[in-house]
C-alpha cells in the first residue's frame, strides 16, 4: 500500500471515530440535569452562540461538512441544559426551502414594483 493511500485511509478512520465519539457525548447530555461545564467538557467549545430573546443562549455544534448533524443545545439562565435538538432533519430542511421560495417570490414582487415606480417617475 502506498504511503499516501495509507495516510488517507488512516485519516478517514480517525475522523470517523472522532465523529462517533461526538455523537456518544451528545447522548450523555440530559436536559434539566447536564450543566454548561459538562457540555463543554464532552463537546468542546461551541461553533456559534445564539442569544435568545428570553435570555437563554443556544450553543451550536455543527458536524459539517463531514457529518450529517447539527446539534443545538439551549442553556438556561442557570447554565443547565434546557433543550437539545439535532436540527438537520428533513422537516427543518423543507421549512427552510419554503422560506427561501417565499423570499424569492417576495423579492421578485419588490423588483417589479420598483421597476413600475421607476417608469412612473421617469
Amino acid at each position: 500500500m502506498k504511503i499516501a493511500t495509507w495516510l488517507s485511509t488512516a485519516a478517514a478512520t480517525i475522523s470517523a471515530a472522532l465523529l462517533a465519539a461526538c455523537d456518544v457525548a451528545v447522548q450523555e447530555i440530559q436536559p434539566g440535569l447536564t450543566t454548561a461545564a459538562e457540555v463543554k467538557a464532552r463537546m468542546g467549545e461551541p461553533g456559534f452562540l445564539h442569544a435568545n430573546s428570553d435570555g437563554t443562549v443556544t450553543w451550536e455544534y455543527s458536524r459539517q461538512p463531514s457529518g450529517i448533524h447539527c446539534y443545538m443545545i439551549t442553556m438556561g439562565n442557570n447554565l443547565i441544559v434546557e433543550k437539545l435538538e439535532q436540527v438537520l432533519t428533513e422537516a427543518n430542511l423543507q421549512r427552510a426551502r419554503a422560506m427561501a421560495q417565499a423570499w424569492d417570490e417576495s423579492a421578485a414582487v419588490c423588483m417589479l414594483n420598483t421597476a413600475s415606480a421607476d417608469k412612473v417617475t421617469s
